[in-house]
């Protein structure tokens, strides 16, 4: 988070975290005066919640009133890998792949190839993670997840 520093006198700021945004802040750090920025690097952030910040200012007289709250989403984690990979040849020019995926983290799928057993893998396409999961094959219905990629 960014802030501008409007104080001349400070001693230094503190730095409070809350996950409902309510009176339930806890101070999770107080850093140096004249910063305008912070990183929340704890390890202990939970991927794909919600997250309220508010700081001030303190010097010997005592702390400043709050900033206004701000607030921001940690990531979700790196997906799990795709399961089943299967393939099929469609004609002397293209080949099928068909994969499953039963979670609902991903954004879309790379779809790497390699030729020869010593290459490096080249990104080719990517599919898009599709609303439905109600289809079988990507190549015959727009709607499906399970999907197929005619290369």
């Amino acid at each position: 988070m960014e802030w501008h520093d409007n104080s001349i006198s400070e001693y230094g700021f503190l730095i409070e975290r809350s996950t409902s945004g309510s009176s339930s802040y806890e101070q999770i750090d107080e850093i140096e005066p004249n910063q305008e920025e912070y990183t929340d690097d704890d390890d202990e952030l939970i991927e794909a919640t919600i997250y309220y910040y508010r700081i001030r200012s303190y010097n010997e007289s005592g702390p400043s009133e709050y900033s206004e709250a701000v607030f921001d989403t940690t990531w979700y984690g790196l997906p799990i890998a795709p399961q089943g990979l299967s393939s099929s040849t469609i004609s002397n020019s293209s080949i099928g792949l068909t994969w499953s995926y039963d979670a609902d983290d991903e954004i879309g799928f790379y779809i790497d190839r390699k030729t020869g057993g010593d290459a490096t893998y080249a990104r080719i396409d990517s599919v898009q993670k599709k609303p439905q999961r109600s289809c079988q094959r990507f190549d015959h219905c727009p709607l499906c997840p399970v999907a197929t990629k005619v290369l």
